[in-house]
């Protein structure tokens, strides 16, 4: 195959999402594992909708188990796929950040960023920790949340945060009949940038660009964090659909 497949792909330079439509070509080129074609996933979902893309990647999956190229089923795929796909329902989602002193919790419905909040929490730990899941529960009550996320914090040395964090789960996620995400910090760093983001400052510079809008909010690091979480995770979940 040659043409603009090839230019893109023969191109060295990174990648790094701007949109949550840009956050999803990188996630499907990583999945046909053609990261350097970036940018030409990137112009595909200018003309054709996830869950189009969707179906043909997983339609493109059983084609290769007879051998070939992934990428190279995916588009052939592509050239022959008329049908009109219906957009997916759009799942509430939380996202959770716990840290020491406070908590940021980012609603999205859909892939659309809904609601930003961050609450700061008592020294004490008993007091830290009854606020903590009077906010979540307080977030829960204004949305129709209907799946949640968390970062992992498995090998985290905070004991505060992992305390904070497994209360908040067992008081307001595991009761209720919700989906739960969990991502290691080393995922969300892949999942916004190739090559693989670095740090944290990468990521929420990422974010940043995808919702300027943060930037006049003066959004705090923490509120960033959940925001790439929850962005994550709504990204993954078009691929289940």
């Amino acid at each position: 195959m040659t043409g603009i497949l090839d230019r893109f792909t023969q191109s060295r330079t990174g990648f790094q999402p701007a949109s949550m439509d840009e956050l999803f070509a990188l996630a499907l080129a990583y999945r046909l594992d053609d990261s350097l074609a970036a940018e030409h996933y990137k112009a595909l979902v200018t003309e054709h909708s996830p869950e189009r893309l969707v179906r043909v990647y997983h339609r493109a999956l059983k084609a290769a188990r007879r051998g070939g190229s992934l990428a190279a089923h995916f588009h052939a795929q592509l050239s022959t796929d008329v049908h009109h796909i219906p957009a997916s329902h759009p799942v509430p989602l939380l996202a959770i950040k716990v840290e020491r002193r406070s908590v940021a919790a980012a609603v999205f419905i859909g892939r659309h960023l809904e609601d930003l909040h961050v609450r700061h929490l008592s020294s004490v730990p008993s007091r830290a920790q009854s606020s903590a899941v009077g906010f979540i529960n307080w977030i829960m009550s204004n949305f129709p949340i209907e799946s949640a996320a968390l970062e992992c914090t498995v090998n985290v040395k905070d004991i505060r945060r992992v305390l904070l964090t497994n209360t908040i789960h067992e008081a307001c996620i595991a009761p209720l009949p919700l989906s739960l995400w969990q991502f290691p910090k080393h995922k969300l760093f892949e999942a916004f940038g190739y090559p693989a983001l670095r740090s944290r400052k990468e990521l929420r510079q990422v974010v940043l660009s995808m919702w300027p809008v943060l930037a006049d909010r003066r959004a705090v690091d923490q509120a960033l964090d959940a925001t790439a979480l929850g962005a994550l995770v709504q990204t993954e979940r078009l691929f289940l659909n």
